[in-house]
């Protein structure tokens, strides 16, 4: 017996845990989570410099994959890859575990795979599992069209990605009535810590990613005409805070349905809110959260004055946006 033997007998094994998840064909599969996972190959290949990115679910028995989403278009979506019997991945599967292979057509142990992708043009790959409450369900692959191996840097930055679109698939597999009143109410955001954990990330990595100071998220009741702040970074003080249709960046933003506006000095904007005539902002940028074409609230990302922010928002912004928007 060898020590892969030995190590796939002494844990419990994923297949065991069926009962714990739905098979994919259970998740919903609308055009806004179909939107969602394309834009996180997307960034995957944007981030990572890499030719091609596909996202795959697992089946309940972890017979077969199917490749749901990928960026770009190459004819991968709707491949079903064997996962058992393939060795490399049984070890994703089986311990949770990234596949680096820099050359897939020297390996046996992605075989048949290789053969499958080849036929697309792809040399290397870097596969990450996608896990959902300590199960795997998928998995996130970037792929080049040339031989190539990947950095630890690189690998954790995938394993990143992957948490996210885990993340975003969890969601959709949630009730309606659930999601329905996490999108409604502050209130009934406050009875899902973890979502307001995630609202707090999902502001964090944002600020970060353009050179923010901090941040936080406005949830919009249309009915009332009014904004919420219900998450923040570096700015608890701000939670619960409410203004109108009429007031503030934010206010401008959904009025007039722009995607995002920045300003250089929120101190010296004509259609600042009064509510924050005692907070000290410096550069702001505004980004319309939408769900289904709904405006659901925004997200504000404060930094130094005159600070610059991107023209074009990154794609991995553009990802954390609609995973907040959700």
């Amino acid at each position: 017996m060898s020590a892969h033997d030995l190590n796939r007998r002494g844990k419990k094994s994923p297949a065991s845990s069926l009962n714990k998840r739905n098979p994919p064909d259970s998740f919903d599969s609308s055009s806004d989570l179909e939107e969602i996972l394309t834009t996180t190959c997307r960034a995957a290949v944007d981030l990572l410099k890499v030719h091609h990115s596909g996202l795959m679910l697992f089946d309940a028995n972890y017979e077969r994959g199917e490749v749901i989403s990928e960026y770009p278009p190459i004819g991968t979506k709707g491949l079903s890859i064997p996962l058992r019997g393939v060795p490399a991945e049984e070890r994703l599967i089986d311990f949770s575990q990234p596949i680096v292979i820099p050359n897939i057509s020297e390996d046996p142990s992605f075989s048949p795979v290789n053969d499958l992708l080849s036929g697309h043009g792809i040399q290397s790959v870097l596969v990450v599992p996608l896990i959902s409450n300590n199960v795997p369900i998928g998995s996130l692959g970037l792929d080049m069209m040339e031989l190539r191996n990947f950095s630890d840097d690189e690998i954790r930055l995938c394993q990143v990605l992957a948490q996210q679109a885990a993340a975003i698939i969890d969601l959709f597999k949630r009730k309606a009535e659930q999601l329905a009143a996490i999108k409604s109410t502050a209130q009934a955001l406050s009875e899902y810590e973890n979502l307001r954990g995630m609202l707090d990330t999902i502001t964090e990595q944002a600020a970060h990613l353009v050179g923010g100071t901090g941040g936080g998220i406005k949830l919009f009741n249309p009915e009332r005409g009014e904004m919420t702040v219900i998450a923040g970074y570096q700015l608890p003080q701000l939670i619960g805070s409410k203004i109108t249709l009429w007031e503030g960046l934010a206010g401008e933003v959904i009025r007039k349905d722009l995607p995002f506006k920045a300003v250089p000095d929120y101190q010296n904007y004509p259609e600042r809110a009064p509510v924050y005539a005692e907070e000290v902002f410096g550069a702001v940028l505004m980004i319309n959260l939408k769900w289904q074409n709904r405006t659901m609230g925004v997200l504000f990302i404060n930094a130094e004055r005159e600070h610059k922010f991107p023209t074009e928002l990154p794609p991995l912004l553009i990802l954390l946006a609609s995973t907040a928007a959700i």
